[in-house]
């Protein structure tokens, strides 16, 4: 169970940080073109 939870905490933070990179990708595009 615990690591479960550890498992989903780490997911969540990689989907996190996933998704800020998305957005300053969107901004580097903006800024390019």
């Amino acid at each position: 169970m615990y690591t479960a939870y550890n498992n989903a905490v780490e997911y969540g933070e990689l989907v996190k940080i996933s998704q800020e990179l998305d957005e300053l990708l969107n901004q580097l595009d903006k800024l390019i073109y």
